[in-house]
């Protein structure tokens, strides 16, 4: 029997990357000529080890003979998926809804913890899911050999057979060992060479099968260090980018609570429900027209943080600016009003203060009248200047006319 086959066809040379965080690959050499169809189904059987589940991405003639790649799992992960906005969900269930919306089988989603908000815009779903678990380091995601992506915290259990080592370099952390296709990442692989003996974490394994057999465990101190290089360093550093972006957006609802419904007006992203509003000056609370024009942030970049932020003066129909010791200013486009409480005395330090015609002046509280029938008072006639003149008609009440 052949070392290793695919859907019953014998693989006659192949090397399988096994990585800690995310899919496992395999070139292949195919015995015969026809070429299988791509994005079907492949099934590796190995000999002495455990079957493979994957999808075929190259296949293609190779000196007179088939060569093909094979990703682990349904081939989902490098699928562009739709928008999602939610509220008071729990991470596992945006992972397991991504993975879902993608088309890859669930294994164990190993999330915890409830998430206020959460944004997907549109976008491949690995880097979806980078960003999700970006949030706890401890997790990662990976395609297990029988093709069902699970979230989990490694625990490093022992692998049940001992390797020999043919060569190694440990500074790099590498060990070429005999062959043993059981071996898989995220286990603690004891190797031997000689009287010497190791056991180490294995970050990442790669299977050999050609000429000679081999077993290739990369150490790392339990970090994939395979994985490394600019995109790498450069998506640790920032996390998913979008997410450092101020997008243009558009007020659909102000809920009246400070926080609003926005559509964000660029595509592949969804409607956001209940965003706090951002207002940079402390103690203002204010209302904002729907339709009125505005920029969505997430604060330092976590897609868990939306803000919504209104520039414009004329988005306001509602302004309330309170202090802590309980002044407090109003004003609102519903019936014209404008409202001032002070606490303590109010002085209105002003040369003139000048009343329409039509308007009222009420000074709330109900106390004694402010001027009585006869008393003098100037009044500043537009047309005369300053005038002199007697109060005719008063009030007991705070207002006068």
């Amino acid at each position: 029997m052949a070392h290793l086959t695919m859907n019953g066809r014998t693989v006659l040379s192949a090397e399988i990357d096994l990585p800690l965080t995310g899919r496992w690959s395999a070139n292949l050499t195919l015995e015969g000529t026809s070429v299988p169809e791509r994005g079907a189904r492949a099934v590796l059987t190995f000999e002495d080890g455990p079957s493979m589940t994957g999808t075929i991405e190259r296949p293609g003639p190779r000196g007179g003979f088939v060569g093909v790649r094979v990703k682990g799992g349904a081939g989902g992960l490098d699928r562009t998926v739709g928008t999602r906005f939610y509220r008071d969900i729990p991470a596992r269930t945006v992972a397991e809804d991504l993975l879902r919306d993608s088309g890859e089988r669930l294994g164990t989603v190993d999330l915890p913890g409830t998430l206020t908000y959460w944004v997907r815009p549109e976008g491949t779903a690995s880097e979806l899911l980078a960003a999700l678990l970006a949030r706890t380091p401890e997790r990662t995601y990976r395609v297990l050999p029988d093709g069902r992506v699970s979230v989990l915290v490694d625990d490093w259990p022992d692998h049940t057979r001992e390797l020999q080592v043919i060569h190694e370099n440990p500074d790099a952390g590498v060990y070429l060992c005999s062959y043993d296709p059981t071996v898989t990442p995220g286990t603690r692989v004891t190797m031997r060479r000689g009287l010497d003996v190791v056991a180490k974490r294995a970050a990442r394994v790669r299977h050999l099968i050609g000429d000679t057999l081999r077993t290739e465990v990369t150490t790392g101190d339990g970090v994939d260090v395979a994985t490394r290089g600019l995109t790498y360093l450069a998506r640790q550093a920032l996390r998913h980018t979008d997410y450092h972006a101020l997008f243009p957006a558009t007020v659909i609802t102000d809920h009246g609570d400070h926080t609003v419904d926005v559509r964000v007006d660029v595509a592949g992203w969804p409607q956001l429900v209940s965003v706090p509003l951002l207002v940079r000056l402390p103690g203002i609370r204010v209302r904002v027209k729907a339709g009125s024009a505005a920029l969505v942030s997430f604060e330092q970049g976590d897609p868990a943080r939306p803000l919504v932020e209104v520039r414009d003066s004329g988005a306001l129909e509602y302004v309330q600016w309170r202090t802590d010791g309980g002044q407090l200013l109003e004003l609102s486009d519903q019936g014209g009003t404008a409202r001032l409480i002070a606490t303590g005395t109010l002085t209105v330090d002003a040369g003139v203060v000048n009343v329409g015609p039509s308007a009222t002046v009420n000074v709330a509280g109900g106390g004694p009248g402010i001027a009585r029938l006869g008393d003098e008072v100037t009044v500043a006639v537009p047309t005369h200047g300053l005038c002199v003149g007697t109060i005719t008609k008063a009030s007991s009440k705070a207002f006068s006319g």
